[in-house]
């Protein structure tokens, strides 16, 4: 079975110790079935001006045979109180794996206002109802992931929008100016004529995605070439 996951980095080895443990299901490390539904992970990240990066794996499917597994399959009263639990840092359970709905956006409206007493519970799981469950499978158990779960490969999951590729541009010129000891005005003027610039608004070998000093550092060995040049007209 291949599973996907959602994050700012590829992630080879999944490494339960860090992390967090109030969410959905409890400290474990968080896949699903869904390819779109990684992507969707991705996104908190690139909104934020990082990479997204979905992480591909195969699970062998004995392990939800053989390991403590729970799995949900809608939105039910048992999921809203295994989630407030696990939220609350309250969750005594020994499962293995737990798979079932996820909290997304319009989800975690509703258990926001049910966890602030501001809806009731029927309320609660009557909006829930209404809800097409999406699917996360959480691992709880290192040695599980270890013993049944193999990487595959990664790729990137951005393309970047103008916005976050401008406020790229401005970063990556400051740092450029610095490095170059050239004004903020001549480093963008450079810049917005630079192959550099093109390959990073074209996404060409996922520059886009590389970090600003990287890029910065890239763009001064294009700079130096053209001083040079200009020196031997």
């Amino acid at each position: 079975m291949i599973i996907f996951h959602g994050s700012n980095r590829e992630i080879v080895r999944p490494d339960i110790l860090h992390s967090r443990r109030e969410v959905d299901f409890g400290a474990g490390f968080y896949t699903t079935s869904i390819e779109e539904q990684a992507k969707n992970w991705c996104r908190k990240f690139i909104r934020k001006g990082k990479q997204g990066i979905v992480s591909v794996y195969h699970v062998d499917e004995a392990a939800f045979e053989k390991c403590h597994t729970k799995k949900f399959e809608t939105y039910s009263d048992e999921w809203l109180d295994f989630i407030s639990q696990c939220r609350s840092g309250q969750d005594l359970s020994d499962y293995d794996i737990v798979m079932g709905g996820v909290a997304n956006d319009r989800v975690f409206d509703t258990i926001e206002l049910y966890f602030e007493n501001l809806i009731s519970r029927a309320e609660a799981i009557g909006r829930l109802a209404m809800e097409k469950p999406n699917m996360q499978i959480c691992f709880r158990r290192q040695e599980i992931l270890d013993e049944y779960l193999k990487f595959e490969r990664s790729y990137h999951n951005m393309k970047a929008s103008a916005t976050l590729l401008q406020m790229k541009y401005g970063r990556v010129i400051m740092k450029f100016a610095e490095l170059a000891d050239i004004t903020v005005k001549e480093a963008m003027g450079f810049f917005y004529c630079s192959t550099e610039r093109e390959l990073i608004r074209d996404g060409v070998s996922d520059l886009h995605c590389m970090s600003d000093d990287y890029l910065a550092k890239d763009l001064l060995e294009e700079y130096m070439v053209f001083i040079n040049q200009e020196k031997n007209l």
